[in-house]
């Protein structure tokens, strides 16, 4: 594994939001366009990259397979988080921190900035994995999610219908659908999934860094809660499951595939679930916005630690 290839796509992430941030600044993307672009990614480019991901595997017992290994794999992995963010947020003493932190710590960046990541280091078969793998993080968002920002604000009720009819949800289910039937797809269609797939990521690190802009630069430096989150979202968290799932024994390339998705920032979701209750909006978009710049470090090292320790 060339490591190489994770530093350059996570320098790649780090400079989007650098332009982000500065879009931001010169005021040629206000607070209302931002809204705009966050539908954009939403009700768009995410549904177009989950199929795409999908389809473009060539279907075989083994890959079909592989995914139900993922869903599984997601499954656990999203448990055990849970488990850690509830002690890791237990020196929080406000409900509103707690709760975003939990919800911070469970939750991955996972498509937006995973699926690059994924990509450059497992190829089109991360990509595979990265969209079985967000069925069971879409279904969870919006059950244990809003389960725990409901103890900020009771007013929160789960909605069963959106735990299956969402924006991630529907379209991963799609793209197992024609990959299980193996329903051939002209070329001009796959080629226009593909083009709106591409927006995902440059639009989604413009957001973050719309978001890190809008905040007084002191406060970019100065919340030490921030980067307790980022110590144990980044380091602590994919440590423990790399230490995992070698000692299990998985095979490498899923070993890695676990290792890189428990490295992964804070889900952009967090901001905009942090916005929409009204639960501790500036603390949540500091979540976001400063893991993901610091991961721009911790996925790299994580990644050489991992290919070291395996060899």
């Amino acid at each position: 594994m060339d490591i190489s290839v994770s530093v350059n796509t996570v320098a790649t992430m780090f400079l989007l939001i650098l332009v982000g941030f500065g879009v931001r600044k010169f005021g040629w993307v206000d607070k209302e366009a931002s809204k705009k672009l966050s539908d954009l990614i939403l009700c768009v480019a995410q549904p177009f990259l989950l199929i795409s991901s999908i389809v473009n595997t060539e279907y075989s017992p083994t890959a079909l397979k592989e995914g139900g290994l993922i869903i599984l794999l997601s499954f656990l992995l999203h448990v055990l988080s849970a488990g850690f963010a509830y002690l890791c947020s237990r020196p929080l003493k406000d409900k509103g921190e707690s709760a975003i932190m939990q919800y911070a710590l469970i939750f991955e960046n996972a498509a937006f900035y995973g699926f690059p990541v994924l990509a450059a280091v497992l190829g089109e078969k991360g990509l595979f994995w990265g969209a079985f793998y967000c069925i069971i993080f879409n279904i969870l968002s919006w059950t244990y999610g809003m389960f725990v920002l409901s103890t900020a604000n009771k007013s929160i009720k789960m909605n069963i219908k959106k735990v299956f009819v969402n924006f991630g949800t529907i379209p991963a289910l799609i793209g197992v659908l024609i990959f299980v039937l193996r329903i051939p797809l002209p070329v001009p269609v796959k080629d226009t999934m593909s083009y709106f797939a591409g927006l995902s990521t440059p639009v989604s690190m413009l957001i973050i860094g719309g978001v890190l802009a809008n905040l007084p630069f002191k406060k970019l430096f100065t919340n030490l809660k921030v980067y307790w989150l980022c110590l144990c979202k980044l380091v602590l968290f994919p440590v423990i499951i790399g230490a995992i799932v070698i000692l299990i024994g998985l095979p490498r390339d899923i070993a890695l595939f676990a290792t890189l998705m428990a490295s992964m920032p804070t889900a952009a979701t967090t901001t905009v679930f942090g916005e929409k209750f009204g639960i501790q909006p500036e603390y949540s978009a500091l979540c976001v916005g400063i893991s993901t710049v610091i991961s721009v470090v911790t996925i790299p090292v994580i990644t050489l630690v991992f290919d070291i320790i395996v060899k």
